[in-house]
């Protein structure tokens, strides 16, 4: 295995992008993290971040398998990325000056803060709706006055606020993107003067009457935004797009305080990204802020050789990782392996480019499981070819319904078509003992597989 190394000060920085054969993330984030469990079988001085629930419950049981590590002192660091935040603030320390009235009001306090946008306590978009009521009825909307009361309004402006955030964008940078555009369009289309008798007095009147612009909905939402950040900081709030703004503000903060030093990350010495597919804008910038604070820094992604094109989109969060720090990419032919019947889909799902015809070793054996896929345009066409489908196993070759089951990605998307369609073609069907597959550990790798 061949690193890149670059010297900074008496040190060498290695810094590894390892894309990974599909099905086997945390096994290779559990054998490159080998090295600091088995110093005095302690995770000292690494961090791994896990994408989702499920990779950091596998990376987890690896971890601690009791023979690499069978405990941990201290806080084991295996996080999901909103536990690296939490983990960012909660070590942040106050700045050395004083906090003055004008600093920005998400770098100003670090008492633990109430989430509400949890499900025990789903209270982030009533806090917007309330805010954006008030503001109506005191006059101060403009673009969306006649839209105010109503819930797709609420909606629209919870999730723009979320878009906000998570592009890396504080309230008032928001509210002064709009005021320069709008300083902008006025320069650019200044009003004309020949105007019929009367002109002067209907150039005023005409602003008011015309339609509602964007720029009028922007300044609503600045507005909006503005308030709402502010109500979060004075009541001690936060939800999960804001906590990771707020990550970001104290490191950018801390990095400018201490010359470019993270001080609860100088000991690390290990970083470990495993099964992300890209990052927010916010989620790049904090780690512009930490990777240059970590001697090696590890980036696991799905890779196949097999199937090259369903895994280029992955060449953008490749490209913005490199423009951080330079990574050296390494490919992993460490296969997990599938049954027999599956093996076509790793070179044709998802690929245009290869030919839909079974080769002709697939169609010369009978005894291998089928394995048949369609192309739909829409979810009634695909229930639909699925029913006859039944009817033609049950009919022709003597299948039980018992012996058939249907898995679906979203059981509340298909939840509806399925009565409907199974009740017009007269299939019996029933909800009741439904699992989720991800519960058994021997579907992991076909969700890892579908999910990259």
């Amino acid at each position: 295995m061949i690193s890149t190394r670059r010297r900074r000060g008496n040190a060498f920085v290695k810094r590894n992008l390892v894309r990974s054969g599909t099905g086997n993330e945390s096994r290779a984030t559990a054998r490159r993290a080998a090295p600091s469990t088995s110093r005095a079988e302690k995770l000292t001085g690494c961090f791994i971040i896990a994408a989702s629930h499920p990779l950091l419950d596998l990376v987890t049981e690896k971890l601690l398998d009791g023979e690499s590590a069978s405990g941990v002192w201290g806080e084991f660091p295996v996080y999901l990325f909103r536990g690296l935040v939490r983990r960012i603030v909660s070590e942040a320390r106050p700045s050395g000056r004083a906090t003055q009235p004008a600093e920005p009001l998400l770098t100003r306090g670090l008492l633990t803060r109430v989430p509400i946008d949890r499900e025990d306590l789903p209270l982030r978009r009533s806090l917007i709706s309330q805010i954006i009521k008030q503001l109506n009825a005191a006059g101060q909307l403009s673009g969306m006055k006649t839209l105010a009361n109503r819930d797709g309004c609420v909606n629209t402006i919870a999730t723009l606020i979320g878009e906000l955030q998570r592009a890396g964008k504080t309230a008032e940078e928001f509210r002064q993107a709009v005021e320069e555009r709008d300083a902008d369009t006025q320069f650019q289309s200044p009003k004309s003067k020949a105007q019929r008798p009367g002109a002067k007095d209907q150039i005023s009147e005409s602003k008011f009457q015309s339609p509602k612009s964007q720029l009028d909905f922007d300044r609503d939402v600045a507005l909006i935004y503005q308030t709402y950040a502010e109500a979060l900081e004075r009541y001690g709030l936060t939800d999960e797009d804001a906590e990771q703004l707020r990550a970001l503000q104290l490191l950018r903060s801390e990095l400018e305080e201490n010359e470019g030093v993270v001080s609860s990350f100088s000991e690390v010495d290990l970083l470990v990204l495993d099964g992300f597919f890209d990052f927010t804008p916010v989620q790049g910038e904090i780690l512009k802020c930490l990777i240059p604070q970590v001697s090696n820094v590890i980036v696991n992604l799905n890779h196949d050789a097999q199937n090259e094109e369903i895994f280029r989109p992955f060449q953008s969060t490749i490209d913005q990782l490199q423009s951080i720090a330079p990574f050296e990419t390494k490919a992993s032919h460490d296969l997990a392996q599938v049954n027999q019947s599956l093996a076509a889909l790793r070179s044709r799902l998802f690929n245009v480019s290869t030919e839909s015809e079974p080769d002709s070793e697939e169609a010369g054996n009978a005894s291998a499981p089928a394995l048949q896929m369609l192309e739909c345009a829409d979810r009634e066409i695909e229930i639909r070819s699925i029913a006859k489908e039944i009817k033609r196993l049950v009919i022709n070759q003597d299948y039980k319904l018992s012996d058939l089951a249907l898995v679906v990605r979203e059981r509340a998307a298909y939840a509806d078509t399925i009565a409907r369609v199974f009740a017009a073609e007269s299939i019996p069907a029933t909800w009741n003992g439904a699992w989720m597959l991800t519960t058994f550990r021997q579907f992991a790798p076909a969700e890892s597989f579908f999910n990259s």
